[in-house]
């Protein structure tokens, strides 16, 4: 019985390191693009260009990229 428990145990901390990984690539992620809009901005590159840019950098479909433009514009 002990030994079920601490593999539950085990599972559920594997879980939560799984999650924190793919939580922590989300937020780096956004971070970025974040970083990328701001750095075309100052740079006086028009919306279009930082659009493609984020589409080919991050591989993003063109909805995808027009949003976080939208968003951080």
């Amino acid at each position: 019985m002990c030994t079920a428990l601490e593999e539950l145990k085990r599972e559920g901390i594997q879980e939560g390191r799984r999650e924190g990984r793919q939580e922590g690539r989300r937020e780096g992620l956004e971070k970025g693009i974040k970083g990328t809009i701001n750095t075309c901005r100052r740079f006086n590159i028009s919306i279009e260009e930082t659009l493609e840019n984020l589409i080919h950098e991050f591989s993003l479909t063109r909805q995808k990229a027009a949003e976080y433009l939208k968003k951080y514009w």
